[in-house]
């Protein structure tokens, strides 16, 4: 018997998705679908929206009846955050620079040592701390991801090796001149004038930039050292990669730090150790979007109404009842059962299509407002699921784009879901608040684990000839299924419509998402 294959999941595999976003699987039973929203700062409003068609085979026995809305809501986390600007890490040390977050907190530092006991002082140095490691880590993440990006180019000439080369070493000096920067600023913040909570917040967020730092250095040295037949080229810079990711596994040790891995080890305080650090420093950007309560008063308006529209219809079917039949006879009786009965069911169906709930008076399940962390109204999302029979043509048609004959695709029956989206900012308001963002990202993750609970075992197993061995043998075949996924997004602009739409297919069995694919054949 063939051995069952060994999974091992990519946590970083990632697709994009044109100029808007990409998709990631987090978790082997959970994608993240990453949209962008970039916006013009002149503009009052700018509006993006997004249809999300799940094509789920109905072997998954995903149905209205036992996959609810409520459900889905439940499988899904959404995330609204700012993306930070980019600055340089030479600019971020630069003492002229006006809107580096180090300048600026080190400015407030500096009135706390003259007396100055303003309650928004600290807060401010906190925020401006946190601004400090988000812009840092997507400043590192932007250098190594073009990097990585310049090696992938087919035909690489000797020139372009040379300027890659040359890229490369200018960001690890830039690297090294913030971390001998920012690392001495710690002697400022271990004072006996600083307050605790300012010593801890420095530290988390000194400790965060050098776990991120030593992340990214890692992912590029690895790939230096296995993008054949390049490898070689690059021996002298990965040895300073190697250079700075002892100094900053040896500066955490220094410090006290915990965040240090450790081989023949669980390393299990590394990993709850930097959760906390990036929750901690990242929720600087995110954003707040809860529901909007739903006005109680104009809910009972609209059952008020709906019952007295079905009172109106059943006194008008008593007066037509008295007009053909006498007073209580048989016939009488029963038309009055009849009406009444007419009358309880017209008043629930009137309350479902004009209440809460209903199509008429709301196409969508939840409208929610965006807010900053200080309760700045930026804009507002709504939110909507159903189960449908047919999508627009263009959907069905990327849907059947690798379909080699009609009935391939009625060989796979399935059911769809469309999950619909749309966000509205005011990016002007946004600019007036802040100066260091603009643009957001929504972070959708869905978690796939209720779609695999009815599915078949990952393997089956079938009786094959070995013409070799002339014997029958037992073979393991895996037993997968194509979930596929169908994404329209539309920017609203002054400038006009702009539409994109994407598919990607994802591969499961019964453990989880085996891999994610957007080229079809």
């Amino acid at each position: 018997m063939i051995s069952k294959e060994k999974r091992v999941f990519k946590s970083d595999m990632n697709l994009k998705l044109y100029e808007y976003g990409e998709i990631t699987l987090h978790s082997k039973n959970q994608f993240e679908l990453r949209l962008d929203y970039s916006v013009d700062p002149q503009d009052e409003e700018t509006k993006f929206e997004l249809e999300s068609y799940f094509f789920i085979p109905q072997s998954f026995r995903i149905t209205p009846w036992n996959y609810p809305k409520e459900r889905f809501y439940e499988d899904m986390q959404v995330y609204i955050r700012f993306n930070p600007v980019l600055i340089t890490l030479s600019e971020l040390i630069n003492p002229a620079n006006p809107i580096s977050p180090l300048n600026r907190s080190m400015e407030f530092m500096k009135r706390i040592f003259a007396g100055d006991t303003s309650t928004e002082i600290v807060p401010n140095i906190i925020h401006e701390l946190k601004m400090l490691a988000v812009i840092v880590t997507a400043s590192v993440k932007k250098h190594t991801e073009l990097i990585r990006t310049l090696l992938q180019i087919e035909d690489i000439t000797s020139q372009d090796l040379v300027d890659t080369k040359k890229q490369a070493k200018e960001f690890l000096n830039q690297l090294q001149a913030f971390n001998f920067t920012f690392q001495k600023k710690r002697k400022e913040f271990i004072t006996p004038f600083t307050p605790i909570e300012l010593k801890e917040t420095f530290d988390f967020v000194l400790e965060y930039i050098s776990i991120s730092v030593q992340h990214e250095l890692t992912k590029l040295m690895t790939f230096m050292t296995q993008k054949t037949p390049l490898a070689g080229e690059f021996t002298g810079l990965v040895t300073n990669i190697k250079n700075v990711l002892k100094k900053e596994r040896d500066f955490r040790s220094t410090c006290g730090f915990t965040s240090v891995l450790n081989q023949n080890e669980e390393n299990e305080e590394f990993t709850y150790r930097y959760s906390i650090l990036k929750k901690f420093t990242t929720n600087v950007l995110y954003l707040t979007a809860r529901p909007d309560p739903s006005p109680r008063l104009m809910t009972e308006l609209t059952y008020a109404a709906a019952a007295g529209i079905a009172m109106l219809i059943a006194v008008l079917l008593t007066y037509v009842v008295q007009l053909f039949f006498e007073d209580y006879t048989l016939p009488f009786i029963t038309a009055r059962v009849v009406s009444y009965m007419i009358k309880d069911r017209l008043k629930d169906w009137l309350r479902l299509i004009f209440g809460q709930e209903g199509r008429f008076r709301n196409p969508y399940d939840y409208r929610s407002t965006i807010k900053d962390n200080e309760g700045n109204k930026i804009g507002y999302s709504k939110e909507s699921f159903r189960f449908i029979k047919t999508p627009p043509q263009d959907i069905i048609k990327h849907r059947s784009s690798s379909h080699m004959t009609k009935i391939d695709g009625e060989g796979r029956p399935e059911n769809i879901i469309k999950y619909n989206k749309s966000i509205k900012l005011y990016p002007k308001a946004i600019s007036e608040f802040h100066s260091r963002v603009l643009n957001t990202s929504d972070i959708i993750r869905f978690d796939v684990s209720n779609f695999l609970s009815k599915i078949e075992e990952p393997y089956n197993t079938y009786q094959w000839y070995n013409s070799e061995e002339q014997e029958v043998e037992f073979i393991n075949a895996a037993r997968v299924y194509h979930l596929n996924l169908i994404v329209r997004f539309t920017h609203h602009s002054l400038k006009g419509k702009i539409s994109d739409i994407n598919r990607v297919r994802f591969i499961l069995d019964k453990r989880g998402i085996k891999r994610i694919e957007t080229e079809f054949t």
